[in-house]
């Protein structure tokens, strides 16, 4: 729920916020003990089975650029 106030604040709640087809999305499954499992940055798998994949290695490596919107004063 707190995603989506955000998101419907910066009138982003078409692509964040909630979850569904076609919307970007960070997940993290646990399991019960809070072990994780699997995660996934913006829709896109970057951990499987507990282990990094080539996709969060490379979106380490990139400089991250916020929307001009956000940054605007």
């Amino acid at each position: 729920m707190g995603s989506l106030h955000a998101a419907t604040r910066y009138a982003m709640d078409g692509d964040f916020g909630s979850l569904g087809a076609g919307r970007r999305a960070d997940l993290v499954l646990t399991n019960d003990d809070g072990d994780v499992h699997a995660t996934w940055l913006s829709g896109k798998p970057v951990i499987q089975d507990g282990k990094l994949t080539e996709t969060l290695e490379r979106a380490l490596k990139a400089t991250y650029r916020y929307l001009p919107r956000l940054t605007r004063r």
